[in-house]
């Protein structure tokens, strides 16, 4: 089981990571825009630009990147609760190989509870 658990733990710190680098894509990409909008005003290039976001983003570019940081905020929110479970169960007392019926039930609790979240 502990295997499982490190293998769990390295499998999230991957996907944290891959999140982290999309963010900084992100990031790279709204400044982009920021800029071609300071540029369009005296830039058709800039403006054709803008203008071929529009067209991939019928919704506009607003809503999906409002879209976009609050699925990011979720992921957070998921991770800190993720890392909620993972410390207590850190915390409980080890009992050895105790295979009591309670014992059982609270650690595959704990186990639909996180899967819930992934």
């Amino acid at each position: 089981m502990f295997n499982d658990i490190q293998a769990l733990i390295s499998d999230l710190d991957f996907c944290r990571s891959f999140l982290f680098e999309k963010m900084k894509e992100f990031e790279s990409l709204q400044q982009e825009i920021k800029q071609l909008t300071e540029e369009s005003s005296h830039n058709t290039t800039a403006q054709n630009k803008l203008k071929k976001l529009a067209q991939a983003l019928p919704e506009g570019i607003d809503k999906c990147q409002k879209d976009i940081l609050a699925k990011i905020n979720s992921l957070e929110k998921n991770f800190k609760v993720i890392e909620k479970i993972f410390k207590s169960i850190n915390h409980e007392p080890d009992e050895g190989n105790n295979t009591s019926l309670d014992s059982n039930t609270a650690v595959n609790t704990k186990k639909k509870t996180f899967k819930s979240y992934i």
